[in-house]
């Protein structure tokens, strides 16, 4: 992801404004009915999995049964319908599935006879790395759910601009902008070393850093866009997302 807090102000600043939205993919997971609702539901799974996996295991030290009780807090909380009590006006998302998952802990449940299968998410265990990005952190875990909500988020919008530029032939860009922002050490990389790495001069190396700075900026509102309570203003949001990445 982007190496640190440093880097990503640097991407966002001067970036165009994004007009506020709804909690799209929250509301399209409220309505069963909806033809999105399913897709939305796998969305917000595979976003906040890890986040919660990290929260549990910090929690409970065993890291298979961290994974079952991570399992089966989304299978009920899914099948339970519980993700019709969230709502924007009462805060962001991330705080109130933090308070569920407590809940849900403090209730006593255990979910080992839950199946992977169950819950929507394509390739279950393969698509979670399960324990491989578990890193013990003597912190409140619900900061620790927190950051590493914050290190998704960022994961991801770097997956979508990467599969954007491919889409649009433009590898290139997103190769420029990982050897500058994504990579080990690419706070020192030069103008001219990324452009004799891939092939271009250092003009392209500036053009193409602005074109995706710009569109990663628009990406990483769009998402924050997705979990922010009614009322709030997305340049907070990202100063809470840049605190968080650098505690």
């Amino acid at each position: 992801m982007v190496r640190d807090s440093g880097h990503l102000q640097d991407i966002l600043s001067g970036s165009a404004h994004f007009h506020t939205t709804a909690w799209s993919l929250v509301l399209d997971a409220q309505h069963a009915a909806s033809p999105g609702s399913r897709e939305s539901l796998e969305i917000l799974v595979s976003r906040y999995w890890r986040p919660v996996y990290t929260f549990v295991r910090h929690l409970q030290k065993n890291g298979d049964e961290a994974r079952d009780t991570t399992q089966g807090f989304f299978a009920t909380f899914l099948e339970k319908g519980a993700i019709a009590y969230a709502d924007r006006s009462r805060g962001k998302f991330r705080n109130f599935l933090v308070g569920a998952v407590k809940r849900y802990m403090q209730q006593g449940h255990r979910s080992a006879t839950v199946r992977a299968n169950q819950i929507p998410v394509s390739d279950f265990e393969s698509s979670q790395g399960m324990h491989t990005f578990f890193e013990a952190d003597s912190g409140d875990p619900a900061q620790v759910f927190m950051r590493d909500w914050a290190k998704c988020l960022v994961e991801a919008c770097l997956t979508r601009l990467r599969d954007e530029c491919h889409a649009l032939g433009k590898d290139v860009y997103y190769e420029v902008f990982r050897r500058k922002f994504v990579d080990e050490g690419a706070g020192d990389a030069t103008y001219k070393s990324i452009a004799d790495a891939c092939g271009i001069t250092e003009v392209d190396v500036s053009n193409f850093l602005e074109r995706t700075k710009v569109r990663f900026a628009r990406i990483l509102k769009q998402e924050l866009h997705h979990s922010m309570a009614a009322g709030e203003n997305v340049e907070d949001e990202i100063a809470d997302l840049l605190t968080l990445l650098a505690s």
